[in-house]
């Protein structure tokens, strides 16, 4: 007689990632997870964040853009028009740099929750394909740039209402594996 076994060990997906973006005070420098920016009507500054998945499976990947204060800052990117087409003010505002395989997926207004509320828009982008462990996707967007027509009383304004201007993006990633779709892995991702 004779016996044989086989031993097979199951691990758990591993999904991780890191967000970053050029350092604008040292650009030839390391990346960093966060910027300041001296800005003015007009001026254009990098911001080019890229997710890099640093685990061991594919996975797929979003991003929420939240733009404090959106409702009132992306009405300036239109010549007092009193309903501008948002989407194409936040394209304005990345200087129409979208990223290769990445598209917008959801746009939508939300009351912040600070001590002055003010009305923030909210973008989802799509990363369209798989991230493969070890590599990074193209730059969300490569540039922002504040409206050309705003003017010291419209930037007072509207930073007075909170204090600061943000543009602030959260990186969101699932593991592909087990899902058909980036449709189905973040419907699964939202319903934990």
């Amino acid at each position: 007689t004779d016996t044989k076994s086989a031993t097979n060990t199951f691990t758990m997906g591993d999904v991780k990632i890191t967000l970053d973006e050029t350092d604008v005070k040292d650009p030839a420098g390391d990346r960093v997870t966060s910027n300041e920016y001296n800005v003015y009507p007009g001026a254009v500054v990098t911001k080019d964040p890229i997710v890099h998945n640093t685990g061991k499976n594919g996975a797929y990947i979003r991003a929420i853009v939240t733009v404090e204060n959106g409702m009132n800052w992306l009405g300036l990117y239109y010549d007092k028009t009193t309903t501008p087409p948002q989407v194409d003010a936040f394209e304005k505002l990345i200087c129409n740099t979208l990223g290769e395989g990445w598209e917008i997926v959801g746009f939508k207004h939300v009351m912040s929750t600070q001590d002055h509320p003010t009305s923030d828009t909210v973008v989802t982008l799509k990363y369209t394909g798989v991230l493969a462990a070890g590599k990074a996707t193209s730059a969300m967007f490569e540039k922002v740039m504040l409206p050309t027509n705003a003017t010291a009383s419209d930037i007072t304004t509207r930073v007075a209402q909170n204090g600061v201007f943000h543009i602030d993006v959260v990186a969101q990633a699932i593991q592909a594996d087990g899902f058909t779709s980036w449709n189905d892995a973040f419907a699964a991702f939202d319903a934990k």
